[in-house]
Parts: structure tokens; C-alpha cells; sequence
């Protein structure tokens, strides 16, 4: 009469249907970590990056607003017209051996860049003006001095890695170009306090 028909699957059938059913799951998963890995990379090269624009950003704010510019072995000292103070930005490191930039003014140091996001390799200092002959050089606190007596502009040239990057190393390479306020005039304006 009616024959039973037995519609179940085999292990044969189930073992393939669940390698395969792992191969796609593997699939998606291996997918989901790469995708979730270039996220954290991104996201901590977009916080160094931020980092170092906010060290420019003061760098660039407190060299507008200068004059007697000059470069000493670490860095690059000026009076800003703002306050009347000396002030000096230089290139150190820490103990860790990690590259940062600080700003010196009243032998009070602040960090411009935070020594857990970004370590600087290299820090030059170009300065676009006219010499002064008569004191090429000169001694400040113990630190040669080149001095420029019509300084027209100033240049920073930086380099920098990542430090949330773990082993990935993608150097930065930004230049800042600064035109002091003072140097349309040539008239210091701290000279007269």
C-alpha cells in the first residue's frame, strides 16, 4: 500500500551541510576582525595625527605673535609680542627615548604633544629672513644662536610615528610655515617695554 519514505538526512549529509555552514561562519567572522582592526588602527592614527595639529596650532599661534627669532641645538627661542617673555620650543626626549615637543617659557615646561600618542623623530627649523653680519652667532644660556635681524618667516619641518600603532608604522610628515605679524613692519613691539 503506501510505502514509508524516510526523509531525514545522513551523516554524510549532515557533516558536509555543518563544514560548510563553518567555512562561511569563519568567513564572516574573519571578515568582522579585519574590518573591526582597521577601525582601531584609524581611529588611533586619527588621535596622533589631532595631537600633533594641536601642538602646530600652538606652535603656529605663538610664533605669529613674535619677533627676535632665533635657533638654538634643540629648538627655536623667541619673545612673543603678546606677553613680552622669552619663550623657547624644543625638541626632547624622554626617558622612554620617545620624541616630543615642548614649550619653555619662565623655566615652566609645557608638553605640546603627549608622549602615549606620538613620538617626534625629527624636528628642523628653517628660517626665511635676512642675516645680520655683524652677529652671525651669538651665546645664550651656554646655546649658540643664529641671529636673523629681519626674520620674514619660519618653517618647521616634523616627523613622526604613531605610538598606539603597534607595529605598524606609518610616519607622519608635516611642515608648518609661520610669517610673524611683526615682520610686515620690522618694528619690534616689545622693544619700547
Amino acid at each position: 500500500m503506501f510505502k514509508k519514505i524516510n526523509q531525514s538526512f545522513t551523516i554524510e549529509e549532515v557533516l558536509l551541510g555543518l563544514f560548510i555552514f563553518l567555512i562561511v561562519l569563519g568567513t564572516i567572522i574573519s571578515s568582522y576582525l579585519g574590518i573591526v582592526n582597521t577601525h582601531l588602527i584609524t581611529n588611533n592614527q586619527l588621535l596622533a595625527l589631532q595631537n600633533l595639529k594641536t601642538a602646530l596650532d600652538r606652535i603656529y599661534h605663538e610664533l605669529k605673535f613674535s619677533e627676535n627669532i632665533s635657533t638654538t641645538t634643540q629648538g627655536i627661542m623667541f619673545i612673543s609680542t603678546q606677553d613680552c617673555a622669552t619663550k623657547t620650543i624644543v625638541f626632547a626626549s624622554s626617558p622612554e627615548n620617545i620624541g616630543y615637543l615642548a614649550l619653555i617659557k619662565d623655566n615652566t615646561t609645557i608638553t605640546l604633544t603627549d608622549l602615549d600618542l606620538i613620538d617626534i623623530k625629527n624636528f628642523n627649523i628653517n628660517l626665511w629672513g635676512i642675516l645680520n653680519p655683524a652677529t652671525p652667532t651669538i651665546n645664550i644660556f651656554g646655546q649658540p644662536h643664529y641671529r636673523i635681524s629681519s626674520t620674514k618667516a619660519v618653517t618647521l619641518s616634523i616627523e613622526a610615528n604613531s605610538l598606539l600603532t603597534k607595529g605598524l608604522h606609518i610616519p607622519f610628515n608635516l611642515q608648518l610655515t609661520v610669517q610673524p605679524f611683526n615682520s610686515f613692519t620690522g618694528i619690534p613691539d616689545c622693544y619700547f617695554q
